[in-house]
């Protein structure tokens, strides 16, 4: 499920992608690398199999490492990142599929890496590969989020403070992440905050309104206001429910017509639907006619359910309409 953790975590991974680097060296007791750059690709591959045809598959994040100080090198090596925050049997596989395609396609050594700060969760994935751990993503806990940061470290890694303060629901990391937002970008700035916001348990968020770091930065962004940023929810849920409520207006407009009841599950259908493509379009899976064709045939609530509830894992559109 893409919670508002699981999305503000990548977004600000995204933006600030030595963070990476520096959690595997973390986990595996190293110094971070220094002689690195960072570069991000699109998170979707092909995966090739001798049951079907290719399919589609999509990681969080596809980082590449290239030396730093080399203009035009090839590739050192390839890090695809997730961040797995609940237990998912299906990424026994998905997890080797994600490092093979990534090997194939930029031609380099690599390690899938996989961020949870639930400790049952990465002990889970190590049972998954208990018969192979040579198979096994490294796995990367809140001991190697740094817990402590200068308020200089925090203007300097504005994205790296915002992260920590999330995963340690630290108020002091937050307060600092709050001057790093201050000294960037607005638009920047004012999407770390949103995220930071949108993470932090409420009773922290209200405290965190009550300090002199939240009102100065806000008071310098004018009319900014924080909004929302997938409050407390996945964005397939509140898409889900979007949706349905799309759904019933329809509905009671085809009631008019066919009955009450009926049109109640027309508009759900409909909402259903709807809430599918939404979660779609943000996993960045586009249906082929065929395939659209098949969606908007189905009649079945419950099909749909299952659809919507796969559809944040599922690698493809394929592989999401597959029986």
């Amino acid at each position: 499920m893409l919670s508002s953790e699981h999305l503000g975590i990548v977004d600000l991974l995204s933006r600030d992608l030595a963070i990476v680097g520096e959690l595997v060296a973390h986990a595996r007791g190293r110094k971070p690398p220094a002689d690195l750059r960072y570069e991000q690709r699109d998170g979707r591959m092909i995966a090739y199999s001798f049951e079907g045809p290719p399919r589609e598959i999509q990681v969080d994040l596809l980082v590449v490492c290239f030396p730093a100080d080399v203009p035009g090198a090839t590739p050192q090596i390839v890090l695809p990142f997730e961040c797995q925050l609940g237990r998912d049997p299906e990424k026994l596989y998905r997890y080797v599929e994600y490092l093979a395609a990534a090997r194939r396609d930029h031609r380099c050594p690599g390690h899938t890496v996989v961020f949870s700060p639930d400790p049952g969760v990465r002990a889970y994935i190590e049972r998954l590969f208990a018969g192979e751990s040579h198979l096994c993503p490294v796995l990367v806990g809140k001991d190697a989020v740094p817990k402590e940061l200068t308020r200089a470290q925090a203007i300097a890694r504005p994205e790296l403070a915002t992260f920590c303060a999330i995963v340690h629901a630290s108020l002091e990391l937050a307060r600092k992440a709050m001057v790093g937002a201050r000294t960037i970008a607005a638009e920047r700035g004012q999407a770390n905050v949103r995220i930071l916001l949108n993470c932090l348990e409420e009773d922290q968020v209200n405290e965190l309104k009550k300090t002199p770091e939240y009102t100065e930065t806000v008071d310098e962004w004018g009319s900014w206001t924080p909004g929302d940023w997938y409050r407390r929810t996945s964005g397939f849920t509140r898409g889900r429910e979007e949706g349905r409520e799309e759904g019933r207006e329809e509905g009671r407009e085809e009631g008019v017509a066919v009955g009450r009841e009926e049109g109640v599950a027309v508009g759900l259908e409909v909402g259903l639907q709807r809430a599918l493509e939404l979660v779609l379009s943000s996993r960045g899976l586009t249906p082929s006619a065929e395939q659209r064709a098949t969606i908007e045939a189905c009649k079945s609530l419950e099909v749909f359910e299952r659809w919507i509830n796969r559809a944040a894992q599922v690698g493809s559109v394929a592989e999401l309409l597959a029986p």
